[in-house]
């Protein structure tokens, strides 16, 4: 009996304790809420208060970061280096050392940037990172860098205005040639970034600059220019164009796209790869507006010119048409890798509408072993149970415990509970 007391005793202690940290815990993420919002209300007095009771709350960072973000010309560097070297593994300490980086760019303080620069997906860090390289290192030209410098180039899109210094130096080095030019020119026009490709094109030729008009108009009025395309000359460019705009034309129209196709393939020496880009983008693109040629242009394309998307869309359009011949072919000369439930439940049903029961069976019994889609409607054809698998999640508490202990783990539990989901998706 007295046992039994003093269990009991230490389980209201135990439920207390709880209890007044769950009640504390709900107090810091009201807190953390009302600082936020005096932050963004300009009232520092309150933000400052509140934050002075807060730095043992997960979600601290997120209350330093945009004092420290919007006062970089005047905190101490000191203050900034700290924060950035502890949190620097959270999203807030990943923004302020980003915030920081271009500050010490704008400084030109290029030996301080290359100590406190990771690897980025930023371009404008990225070419920072490369104006301090070339800073760091006047006279002979750095081949390594200059590779960087020219894949950062080689983009079908602008580029921020930090890679404007690291594009001079390749021009510097006479690595701007007119063919690295036409390199990003094509990618541009390919995206339909026209301003950028106009931009572009001031540094060529005229003759050359006759041929980006040309390409401008095909990306804006394709079927247009395809009708009047007599470019007089059966020269690289003018194949090049005609067959972007084909690709272009067969997205919305492909029946229009193949007769163009049609009209122009004799007039002009296209290369086998350009034909085989050119056919696959009617074929496909007639796939997916389930028009009734596609079937026969999908099976013309040489098996050498197929790639998994084409081999992908062949099976879907036999699907659709019942064309159990083509579903048995298809499947069946399917590389390994691209080889799903999907295309071997209907392989089944091909094999079973073509008399072959037993390697139906075959399929199908080993399709019906898992737990899924496919899985399920193998065994409806089987007329049998379906496989569950059932496979409990095994739990180990020491690596709960670690994992809950996870500043990062706390971190999103801490925003998911705010409500804040983006944030902790993140």
């Amino acid at each position: 009996m007295k046992k039994l007391i003093q269990y009991a005793a230490l389980l209201c202690v135990v439920l207390w304790m709880s209890e007044t940290a769950g009640a504390e815990m709900n107090r810091q993420r009201q807190d953390f809420l009302a600082a936020r919002q005096a932050y963004d209300a300009g009232d520092l007095n309150t933000w400052q208060r509140l934050s002075a009771d807060l730095k043992n709350y997960p979600l601290y960072p997120y209350l330093r970061y945009p004092y420290l973000r919007d006062r970089l010309d005047s905190v101490a560097e000191s203050e900034v280096l700290q924060f950035i070297d502890r949190y620097g593994d959270s999203p807030p300490g990943t923004r302020l050392r980003n915030a920081w980086l271009v500050s010490l760019a704008r400084a030109q303080r290029w030996p301080e940037y290359l100590l406190l620069y990771q690897d980025s997906s930023d371009s404008s860090l990225v070419c920072y990172q490369l104006q301090a390289r070339i800073n760091q290192t006047p006279g002979k030209p750095d081949t390594a860098l200059l590779d960087q410098a020219e894949a950062l180039w080689r983009v079908g899109h602008p580029q921020p205005a930090a890679c404007d210094a690291v594009f001079k130096y390749l021009n510097d080095q006479h690595r701007m040639t007119d063919k690295l030019i036409w390199a990003r020119l094509r990618l541009a026009l390919e995206s339909g970034e026209l301003q950028l490709a106009e931009h572009l094109a001031h540094t060529l030729s005229r003759a050359e600059q006759k041929w980006v008009q040309r390409w401008q108009s095909m990306y804006q009025r394709p079927a247009t220019q395809l009708d009047n395309a007599d470019y007089n000359e059966d020269l690289p460019i003018a194949r090049e164009i005609i067959a972007f705009g084909l690709r272009l034309l067969a997205r919305s129209a492909p029946e229009t796209a193949n007769t163009r196709w049609l009209q122009l393939n004799t007039r002009y020496h296209f290369s086998a790869a350009q034909r085989a880009e050119v056919e696959r983008a009617i074929a496909i693109a007639a796939a997916r507006q389930r028009s009734p040629h596609a079937l026969q242009w999908l099976a013309a394309i040489k098996e050498n010119d197929t790639d998994a998307t084409l081999r992908e869309w062949r099976i879907r359009s036999a699907v659709l048409a019942g064309d159990w011949a083509h579903i048995e072919r298809w499947t069946e000369t399917l590389p390994k890798e691209e080889q799903t439930e999907s295309t071997q439940y209907w392989r089944a049903r091909a094999l079973e509408a073509r008399g072959s029961q037993e390697g139906a069976q075959l399929v199908y019994t080993e399709l019906a072993k898992q737990r899924s889609y496919y899985g399920f409607l193998a065994n409806d054809h089987l007329h049998q149970d379906y496989a569950l698998n059932n496979a409990p999640t095994v739990t180990d508490d020491r690596q709960l415990a670690a994992m809950a202990a996870r500043p990062a783990l706390q971190r999103a539990y801490e925003l998911y509970q705010l409500g804040l989901i983006p944030e902790a998706r993140r």
